[in-house]
């Protein structure tokens, strides 16, 4: 199968800043039919937004470069991120002038043979794809304003003009995080159609700038994907450049040939991922740093180990409560032929109506006594107080 691979990524200080806190991955991994992709805006000042961009970068790529391409590519981007949190976090504690570090980072592993993009997602950089003319937005931002944008509360241009658009909801370096954490990272997997797709990573300093149909006039436009995201950077500065600009562009172009496209359907993902976590013994500060090996991250899913069981466990439920149905249903069947006589239903329910009242009165009395106790126990302690 022939495959059109065209990457390339760049990065701006912008117009109004004096120096850039973005960051980006744009490179091969393993081989040339694996791709690792990222766009990174770092927070936190002047020194803090640009070390944690960089620490980010560099866990991405060193821990995706210890993995495999045989290892469950979703679950290795996911922890690389995660990883990633977590180196931030420590670099934090161990510097005060650092404590306000922090980063977004929209990141994907591109498998070209399987033809499928596996992302991983914290903040409000973005992933788009470009297909067929029309610009999808994958990712979503975790702010309260790209919320309502995505819901139809606010248009395009309202979101990009909000005083509170830049106030997000999460970011790595916050606090250390497990792989299976929830509310932290959105992962996802998205098959590659035949033809042309061209995936765009970049932080808010371009969607900030330029609309949607600005930028997929560009896409539609340029041959390469180092003019793309040349011209795109461009436009953004020329548009103000209020923010750092960063822009990663991956093009794809497949043969249209349906028969070299597997399906997610056809790869059987496991339903439960996981991966175990480890803490190295050289590092002290990582309590709680999660680490996975390419052989955990082969290892089948919880669920499809004790699948077997549960279906036995629900059919022995099933067959019991069949059972107990028919036995009920028989006792009820016995009662209705043998009926008891009427007289001896009315002088047991009088006699049993004659020591419930026996039993009312004697509990009458016991609780007269008991209130009688209270009230003089109650006198005690406030003549107790009154003395003092």
């Amino acid at each position: 199968m022939d495959v059109i691979i065209d990457i390339f990524g760049a990065t701006d200080v912008g117009r109004c800043r004096k120096n850039n806190e973005d960051s980006f991955v744009c490179q091969y991994v393993w081989d040339k039919s694996h791709l690792l992709l990222a766009a990174i805006d770092g927070i936190g000042g002047y020194e803090g937004g640009e070390v944690a961009a960089a620490i980010c970068r560099d866990t991405l790529i060193s821990y995706v470069e210890a993995c495999s391409p045989e290892s469950r590519l979703h679950e290795v981007i996911k922890q690389a991120v995660v990883e990633a949190n977590n180196a931030i976090v420590r670099a934090k504690e161990s510097d005060n002038h650092l404590s306000m570090m922090g980063c977004v980072v929209t990141a994907a592993i591109i498998d070209v043979k399987r033809r499928l993009l596996h992302m991983a997602h914290v903040g409000d950089s973005r992933l788009y794809c470009y297909h067929d003319g029309t610009l999808t937005k994958l990712s979503h931002d975790h702010s309260l304003v790209g919320f309502r944008e995505e819901i139809g509360d606010l248009t395009e241009e309202e979101a990009m003009h909000h005083p509170q658009r830049n106030l997000i909801e999460r970011s790595c370096g916050d606090q250390i995080h497990m792989f299976e954490d929830q509310n932290f990272i959105d992962a996802a997997i998205f098959p590659i159609a035949s033809g042309e797709s061209k995936y765009l990573f970049c932080s808010d300093g371009l969607s900030d700038m330029l609309t949607s149909a600005e930028i997929a006039a560009v896409l539609s436009a340029e041959p390469s994907a180092q003019t793309e995201v040349e011209t795109l950077i461009c436009e953004a500065n020329n548009a103000g450049g209020k923010d750092n600009v960063t822009v990663v562009i991956s093009r794809l172009c497949y043969p249209d040939d349906p028969d070299t496209f597997e399906t997610l359907e056809e790869l059987s993902l496991p339903d439960d991922p996981h991966i175990a976590s480890d803490s190295p013994a050289d590092d002290p500060a990582s309590d709680r740093k999660p680490s996975a090996s390419p052989e955990q991250l082969r290892r089948p899913s919880r669920i499809r180990i004790f699948l077997p069981w549960i279906i036995v466990v629900i059919l022995l439920g099933v067959i019991a409560a069949l059972v107990f149905n028919y036995y009920l249903t028989e006792n009820e069947e016995t009662k209705i032929s043998n009926p008891q006589p009427v007289e001896q239903t009315v002088i047991v329910a009088d006699s049993v109506v004659n020591e419930l009242d026996s039993a009312a009165v004697m509990a009458a009395a016991d609780t007269t006594a008991i209130a009688a106790d209270s009230v003089a126990s109650l006198s005690s302690v406030n003549d107790k107080k009154a003395m003092r």
